[in-house]
């Protein structure tokens, strides 16, 4: 619903909303490619579906949560620069340039999870039954588990919490300075004009927007 309305509702295509329908798109590709696979891998206890689809399943898995953090990444620098550098954003974050970098964003995602292609396989595993057991697991004599999850926890994990969290802080900061410096000369004047009224009133609407934004 979120990309159908963001793609065909002009009064909705915002640069937000477009980050939005690219998350939705991201979760859109779990729906079809993963959630189904997985149920039916529960639900027959083996894996009936293939090698390929094997290796689609953990490739579109991963491609679907690093697009993810990526495109937070991505929200989180371009609403730092139009809030903390108004001017200067309107003029270096066209239309055409956000779309470039979401391309790039989902082609970076589709390289990092391109290698499941070459590790991740089914296996066969014979039960004292004497059924045979097939999985989809990724191959441990193909690549380096421990190295793989390094990586990802530094990559996925820290880095982007760590530019999150120094990048939502300064705008709170600069809102809160900012809206420091509104209250002392709008909301301590004790008009009896209407003029001066209707002052106070625009600042502390302000004032109530800011600190809304900063929560």
């Amino acid at each position: 619903m979120v990309i159908f309305v963001v793609t065909f509702s002009r009064r909705l295509r915002s640069i937000t909303n477009f980050f939005l329908a690219n998350l939705a798109v991201a979760d859109f590709c779990v729906g079809v490619f993963c959630v189904y696979q997985t149920l039916t891998n529960y639900l027959m206890n083996s894996w009936p579906l293939g090698d390929i689809l094997c290796k689609v399943y953990m490739f579109v898995h991963a491609l679907s949560y690093t697009a993810s953090v990526l495109i937070l990444m991505v929200v989180c620098i371009e609403r730092y620069l139009a809030i903390v550098y108004p001017i200067k954003c309107r003029s270096v974050l066209t239309r055409s340039r956000l779309q470039l970098v979401i391309g790039i964003v989902w082609i970076v995602a589709a390289v990092y999870a391109l290698p499941r292609f070459f590790y991740v396989e089914t296996m066969e595993n014979r039960l004292i039954t004497g059924d045979v057991d097939v999985i989809c697991i990724a191959n441990i004599q193909k690549h380096n588990k421990t190295l793989l999850d390094a990586v990802n926890l530094v990559f996925l994990y820290l880095l982007p919490l760590l530019l999150m969290s120094c990048l939502y802080s300064r705008i709170a900061v600069g809102l809160r300075r900012s809206g420091t410096t509104l209250g002392g000369s709008g909301l301590a004047t004790k008009s009896k004009d209407d003029s001066l009224h209707r002052v106070h009133n625009s600042s502390r609407n302000v004032l109530r927007a800011r600190r809304g934004v900063i929560r």
